[in-house]
């Protein structure tokens, strides 16, 4: 799958890509074609939530299908960490320490209800991460990427997911099917 920042006007979009017999899944067997439909699918029910990315269109263009978000502005949770991180051994200066607990602290309340607002009209996340977690500088979130969130009812094996936060029973699994226990 691939993702580009698009243009129009003064409004700014993500285009991601998936190509059909690319990207194949282990346990699903869906392709990147597929997981950006059900992804489109999935971002229109979550509509409603303001702390998930808007979808605004999907299309197919041969092999390939389209999926055309809102941007937003700001960084994933990784970078926010790595840049605002005040203890780098060159400077714990109070003021800063103070600050970056006070912004850690409202963003993982922002996340925890972000989730819990998902959790209420009935999805899982699937794939949780730093890096699906966009923070812009006034600490609004917006959760993007969900090619592995699912409806609670349904049965729900983990299929994609980040190295280091799944379960060690998914590593373990893994491990079966010739994969790595340790990613």
């Amino acid at each position: 799958m691939g993702c580009i920042s698009l243009r129009e006007t003064a409004k700014k979009y993500i285009l991601k890509e998936g190509r059909k017999n690319v990207g194949v899944s282990d346990r699903s067997c869906l392709d990147a074609f597929h997981r950006i439909k059900h992804e489109y699918q999935i971002l229109r029910s979550l509509s409603p939530l303001s702390d998930v990315v808007n979808a605004v269109d999907c299309f197919d263009v041969w092999n390939h299908a389209f999926l055309v978000e809102d941007f937003f502005e700001g960084r994933d949770l990784q970078q926010y960490i790595a840049m605002e991180f005040p203890f780098d051994g060159c400077s714990a200066r109070t003021d800063c320490s103070d600050s970056y607990w006070r912004g850690c602290k409202e963003i993982a309340t922002k996340l925890e209800s972000a989730i819990a607002k998902m959790h209420g009209i009935g999805f899982a996340v699937g794939d949780l991460s730093l890096s699906n977690v966009l923070i812009n500088d006034s600490l609004e979130i917006k959760l993007i990427d969900f090619e592995a969130a699912k409806k609670l009812s349904q049965d729900f094996q983990v299929d994609i997911a980040t190295p280091g936060f799944t379960t060690m029973l998914y590593a373990t699994m893994n491990n079966k099917i010739g994969m790595p226990s340790r990613l």
